[in-house]
């Protein structure tokens, strides 16, 4: 038993972290000392949880999207809300989970619910950030249909076109981007969302729009993803940095881990310890019945195998029939080349 009596003042805190603290809930290592960390951080002197705006946000999210929050979302959610010196305690999220858990569903929920008016914060613009446009629109496209359904409640508060969402009251707006999107400048965003991270092989469109980013009171980062094959770019070098934020040498990044992963190869094969890479799965069955699809199916398709263990379980493996390239030998091939190839798509054969 590794947990104490945990006293956050917020339910939704105190019984997540308990779970995962004493056993309850199934965790690798590094989810553990994630916890571990918020609850040192949030017990810092003058941090502030604010359990009211937590629990409308919780409820206007459920009501309006039509689903219950997860557990480990109700966590986040909380610590979303967490403030120490006038500020966001957490001003960047990193969220790493296997795939299927509902990382979008719940960033669509809190980023519609950043623009209300019970956010309290006038003109607190979202950009969503991912290297395809259809994975772009994927939150933007909820909150559109999400709208939509609330026709008789929501259509004369809000504005909406195929690009851009907007509450006519706070101003705030959520727009989606790609990652070669001609026109970055003038940006007035307070979150940002990049999604998928594992796909950015530099931090070159990031660091485009955070630029411009942070002159909203209470700025905030979301960076969501699975695990995936392109190792050595953005995704390594941020749980590099998570790495340095949990063993304490850079509180001041301000930076909020939530990393899930099965311990071994070997767990990667036992239901029992499926729930260590996927939070949600004690309350999805569909995830389960597609997590088993595809445990029955990879020793017929190298790269459903590849997908099971690198994005279900959260530990990157690469099957040999995949590989088409040595590290040195990428190494050795790499250079510079004068054509700017930024934003257009590869093709391999």
């Amino acid at each position: 038993m590794r947990a104490k009596s945990i006293n956050s003042g917020c339910a939704y805190i105190d019984s997540y972290a308990s779970d995962v603290l004493s056993g309850k809930e199934l965790a690798d290592e590094i989810t553990i000392r994630c916890i571990e960390y918020h609850l040192r951080r949030l017990a810092e002197p003058g941090v502030f949880l604010d359990v009211e705006k937590t629990e409308r946000a919780v409820e206007l999210i459920e009501k309006y999207f039509g689903f219950n929050l997860y557990p480990w979302q109700k966590y986040n959610l909380a610590l979303v809300h967490a403030y120490k010196d006038g500020d966001v305690l957490f001003r960047q999220h990193l969220i790493v989970m296997g795939t299927g858990n509902g990382k979008n569903g719940y960033i669509s929920g809190l980023t519609w619910y950043f623009t209300t008016p019970d956010h309290g914060i006038d003109e607190y613009n979202v950009e969503i950030i991912a290297n395809s446009e259809e994975q772009a629109k994927t939150s933007f496209d909820e909150v559109y249909h999400m709208i939509d359904r609330h026709k008789h409640r929501l259509e004369r508060q809000y504005y909406k076109s195929k690009t851009h969402i907007e509450n006519l009251k706070t101003k705030s707006y959520i727009n989606f981007n790609t990652s070669n999107a001609k026109t970055r400048a003038g940006k007035r965003a307070a979150c940002l969302v990049y999604d998928e991270v594992f796909m950015y092989q530099n931090y070159s469109v990031i660091n485009e729009f955070r630029a411009s980013f942070g002159k909203r009171p209470m700025s905030r980062v979301f960076m969501i993803t699975s695990q995936g094959n392109l190792r050595e770019g953005v995704l390594d070098k941020e749980l590099e940095i998570a790495e340095d934020v949990l063993n304490g040498k850079n509180d001041a990044l301000r930076l909020c881990p939530m990393i899930y992963r099965v311990s071994s190869e070997e767990e990667a094969l036992d239901p029992d310890c499926w729930v260590k890479a996927n939070p949600s799965l004690p309350y999805s069955p569909t995830l389960r019945l597609a997590i088993e699809t595809d445990l029955a199916s990879i020793k017929y398709d190298s790269e459903i195998e590849e997908n099971f263990y690198t994005k279900r379980m959260s530990w990157p493996k690469q099957g040999r029939e995949m590989i088409v390239a040595t590290h040195n030998e990428l190494m050795t091939a790499s250079g510079p080349i004068d054509v700017d190839l930024t934003g257009m798509e590869c093709v391999a054969g």
